[in-house]
Parts: C-alpha cells; structure tokens; sequence
C-alpha cells in the first residue's frame, strides 16, 4: 500500500445493503463501478457524484454488500489508476439525483472514454444547438483527462445543455460527456485559437473572430445522426475530414470500430510479445502483437472484434507491468501487419500472429468465460490443476515468478487454487509468465480472482 495514499477512515455504520465508495476518480462511470461490485451479488442502484469523488452502491441484499466489503477492505480495488476505498453508508437505500450544483451559465465538459480528438469547432456545433456559445476553452488533466469550459448565452441555455448532452456519445461507443455546472463567474480568453475561441468578439462586417461564421459551420453537406444517436446534423468534413460522399463516412466509421489497442509505457528491456499476448487475452481473443522495433516501449495489440479491444482498454489502462505503468488507447489503425520476410525487424521476434492459437480463452461465441472477467487483482486464480497437487506443490510452482502471501486450494474435485499476492503489480507480472504453463502435464490457466482468500492458514 502506497504510504502516500490516505487511507479511509472508520466507519460506525452497521452493515447496509449501501456501500459508499471513497475516492473515486473523476472519469469513472457507473459501468465501471458495477463490474467491480456485480460479481458479489445483484446491484439495485449506483450513484456517482463526480463533484466529490464518492460514489454509492445500493445492493438487493445486506448479505452481497458485507461479501463485497470484506474483499474490497483488504484489497482496495484500482481504477484509472488509483485505489477506491469502500465503507458501510448511513443510507439505506440510494436514490437518483444530481450532484448538487448552483446552476450556471458556464458548463464544466469532460469527455470520457475519449478515442477521437475533441476540438473547440466539435464542442460548439455540439452546444449551440441549445443557444448562443459565447467562450468556449479546452484543456487536460492528467487524473481527468480531455475537459473544456462552455460558457452559455445565459444560465437557461445552460441548464438545457447539460440536462441534453449529459451522457451522450460525441460518436458512436465513445467520446461521452459528462457535464456539470461551473463554480466560476466569467472566462476570460486572450488569444483564438486551436484551444480556446472566444465568440464575443467581432470584427466589421459581423464575421466572428478567431472562430467560424455560422454559416460554414452548419451550412454544406450533413451527416445526420452520426454523433452517436444524439440526432444532430454535423457537416462531413468537420466530422469525417473530407467534404462529400460517403466514402469518408465509411472510413470514420471503420476507426470508431478498430480491433487495435496502442499501448505504451512498455518496460522495453522486459515485455515481450508473448507477456502481451497472455495479459490482454484475459479481455479477449489477441490476434496479433506487434512491439514497434524503432519504440520498443510501445506496442500494438489486435483483438477479433473492438468490443474485445475496449473491454481490455477499459481495465488494463494505468495497470502496472514489469513496473511500468501501462498507457492503453484505441489505435488510429484497424489491423496490425506482419513485418516484411528477409528483413532485420522479421527476424526481431518483436511482431507475433496469435490468430492460430489454442490458448485463446474465447474460443466459443457467448463463452461463459466473459461473464468471469474481472479487473486485475492482487489475487489469481488458477485451474486445471492436475488432481494429486498440493498447496505446497501450487506454492513451488508460483515461486518460480514470485513470493505469495498465501495459497488455498477450492474447488473440490475440480482441482484450483487461490494465489495471493502483496500487490497487483507482482500478480500481474505472474500471470503473463505463469498462464498456460505445464505442470504435472496440464496446461495451468491463470486468471485474475474475483475472491479472496480467507483462513488459508499461510
């Protein structure tokens, strides 16, 4: 555990069905926070209040949420990169309502799973739909990402905004805005450009300042719907980078759709294709590896479909590997070629096809094992174990990679195992050496554990 980490404090609540979860991370949804807490038992409610950076989970049984605190008490969960704490509420039961904002013309923009880039023309075609825009300013965070302030016309212009767009996809499966009123008074611009416009300003003859006259902006050839159901029209060669025909709504169509993860932050001297290959299989079926030969601590990784690609994207992004800390992001490619024969970067061994492979863990479409996933944990889980091994002989396999905590045998005649370490890092690293290992002549199957272990006596 981090030192630095504050951690919570004691609750005196008694056991309730609702669970308050403590610092939460700005850009996480209700999804995320549900594929942490649904493996425990049905969840009724969850309510993010992004303002505070707390969250609450309502579940159908006080039984589900005592199981969920237990596991999450010993090891914190991490999400976007950061642990989340969880405590018993004083509620009993969580009801849908906004964060409690002062209402506002100026509207505090942050674009969550953010794959396509966002610039001040996007925003104010997306806004001025609810009244006249008249600054908008981007910027990023390294804990919030991609944000922009938008400062409405007037405070009912805004209210209408936020109550329309929060949400919704800027295109389709990603880009999702998330909205909230602004504490500040005014924004100030002093220059026009790429980050920030200022739409006040006017110049003879009408024509706005640094920004675009609203006829070029919705003028010309549409694309309609094709903000990810909003019901806007967008002009094609704002949205699709070409001006008709469609040919380059095609190709846009094609990139929102991509198998392809970028991965950087590799540790170059450790991580290979093989480590990448077994660490983002846990998500979906890998295709291909490809480990940029003049990058080495960047890779490529290609998936069957890009639901693969994202769930991954969505729980290995900011996960440490080999100490480094991983950076996962939806590529601008749809396939990952093979380096040409005869050259020095074939003979690398750094770009591997994977499509023939029988480790795959998705061998079956709607195989059982996707409703197994889960976020990686201090904790693995290991099956197919031959049926004479021991705790001692599970322990003498896993120390080859690294030192457990501890280590039970479950499952009955099934032979598995629960393997515990002192952090998900260490985990992480043995489950890219030790899956698919043969011990006792079976192939090992390593996978991140939804339980924990109790009472394992070790």
């Amino acid at each position: 555990m981090d030192p630095n980490v504050k951690r919570p404090r004691t609750e005196p609540h008694v056991p309730s069905k609702v669970l308050f979860i403590r610092n939460v991370p700005d850009e996480t949804t209700e999804h995320e926070l549900s594929a942490f807490c649904a493996p425990f038992g049905v969840v009724n409610q969850i309510l993010v209040i992004h303002s505070k950076n707390q969250a609450f989970v309502e579940f159908q049984d006080v039984a589900h949420a005592i199981n969920c605190l237990n596991y999450y008490t010993e090891s914190p969960p991490m999400i976007h990169g950061q642990p989340i704490y969880f405590a018993f509420s004083g509620r009993q039961e969580v009801t849908k309502q906004e964060d409690s904002q002062q209402p506002n013309d100026i509207l505090l923009v942050s674009v969550l799973n953010l794959v396509y880039p966002v610039t001040v023309d996007v925003l104010h075609q997306i806004f001025s739909r609810y009244g006249v825009i008249q600054k908008i300013v981007t910027f990023s965070k390294p804990n919030s990402g991609f944000q922009a302030l938008v400062q409405m016309g007037d405070v009912a212009s805004a209210i209408q905004a936020k109550m329309g767009l929060e949400g919704q996809n800027i295109y389709s499966g990603c880009n999702t805005l998330k909205i909230q009123f602004s504490a500040l008074k005014s924004l100030s611009i002093k220059y026009d450009n790429e980050k920030s416009r200022d739409y006040t300003r006017v110049v003879p003859g009408g024509a706005v300042v640094g920004g675009i006259p609203q006829q070029s902006v919705l003028g010309g050839p549409m694309a309609h719907g094709m903000m990810g159901g909003m019901g806007m029209a967008m002009p094609m060669q704002t949205m699709f980078g070409v001006q008709h025909g469609m040919g380059g709504m095609a190709g846009a169509m094609q990139k929102m759709t991509t198998p392809v993860l970028l991965i950087s932050g590799l540790n170059a001297e450790k991580t290979l294709p093989d480590h990448l290959f077994v660490l983002f299989g846990v998500y979906g079926n890998v295709e291909r590896v490809k480990i940029l030969y003049n990058k080495r601590d960047t890779a490529m990784v290609e998936f069957q479909d890009f639901q693969q690609a994202n769930t991954a994207k969505m729980y290995l992004h900011s996960v440490p590997l080999h100490g480094s800390v991983l950076q996962v992001n939806h590529s601008k490619h749809s396939h990952v070629s093979l380096p040409k024969p005869g050259t020095e970067e074939s003979g690398s061994g750094l770009t591997k096809d994977y499509s023939a492979s029988a480790a795959h863990r998705f061998k079956q479409p709607g195989s059982r094992n996707f409703a197994n996933i889960t976020a990686p944990a201090a904790t693995l889980h290991l099956s197919n174990l031959h049926d004479s091994i021991t705790e001692d002989g599970v322990r003498s396999f896993i120390s080859q990679f690294a030192m457990p905590e501890s280590v039970k045998m479950i499952g009955g005649d099934k032979k598995m195992a629960l393997v515990k370490f002192d952090n998900v890092g260490t985990a992480v690293d043995v489950l890219v050496e030790a899956h698919n290992q043969v011990v006792d002549g079976r192939n090992v199957r390593v996978s991140f554990s939804k339980s924990n272990i109790s009472n394992a006596g070790h």
